[in-house]
């Protein structure tokens, strides 16, 4: 890791019609200091982020819309009840209610990089090799459409370097970060993850270690090439298994 001193951002965030923004995914990528979209499921739409450094004179300017999800929420319930035009209706409010809408945030990184979760929300994120990233995506897309039409939550999707970690989720390779979400108050937020997940796993993904996933002890070492070696290490430094608990047991193989 390399600290950075305090430094000022800013950050433009503007709607995109997916299809667009993947077809020149790459240049956005290269010309910006940070990239990440916001695919909205069950639309043909999506939040596109770019943090950039602000220009000179650019004055700080920092605005939160703690009500902008529930909003979206309320949209997409009120165009369920329209049978056979719900997803005309839903694009076509999407379109009306975003049109030509641009949020700027400008101020130190802190504050800029720093968004307010007033939602609770479950997650599941993989990370997929680089090169994989749009084509997992437009089959999550594709997948959510066919077999989770209720789902409006907005993915997150992203790019991070190659480190060499024993077992990060970009260990040795560049890696396209991509996360799924669920209310938390919603009792079914498993069934919808336990449909995405074989999408990830046939892209070659690395689950987040704090999030929900199946993976287990013979899964990761087909994805780590460390794997053996980072177990090793965690056994000499525990050999009583105090820090294991039942799923990390499974994990690891210690169960």
């Amino acid at each position: 890791f390399q600290n950075r001193e305090k430094h000022r951002l800013h950050q433009v965030t503007t709607v995109g019609k997916l299809d667009e923004v993947l077809e020149d995914i790459h240049r956005l990528a290269a010309d910006n200091e940070q990239f990440e979209l916001f695919p909205v499921p069950n639309s043909h739409y999506t939040l596109v982020v770019i943090t950039n450094p602000p220009r000179p004179g650019e004055i700080d300017h920092i605005e939160d819309d703690p009500r902008a999800l529930y909003d979206l929420k309320a949209l997409f319930d009120y165009t369920r009840l329209v049978p056979g035009i719900n997803d005309w209706l839903y694009n076509s409010g999407i379109a009306l209610a975003l049109a030509d809408t641009v949020e700027h945030r400008i101020g130190p990184n802190y504050q800029v990089l720093a968004h307010p979760r007033t939602v609770p929300f479950i997650e599941m994120e993989y990370t997929v090799p680089a090169a994989q990233g749009v084509a997992c995506l437009r089959e999550i897309m594709a997948t959510i459409k066919a077999q989770a039409p209720h789902i409006m939550f907005p993915l997150e999707y992203r790019y991070i370097k190659a480190d060499d970690s024993l077992i990060g989720m970009f260990s040795e390779q560049d890696g396209c970060a991509i996360s799924v979400h669920q209310f938390a108050d919603n009792p079914n937020w498993l069934d919808y993850f336990k449909i995405l997940e074989p999408v990830f796993i046939r892209h070659g993904g690395r689950p987040h270690w704090g999030k929900w996933h199946s993976r287990t002890d013979r899964d990761f070492a087909g994805l780590y090439p460390h794997w053996d070696a980072f177990k090793a290490i965690r056994r000499e430094l525990d050999p009583n298994g105090r820090m294991l608990n039942p799923h990390l047991a499974t994990v690891f193989g210690e169960a």
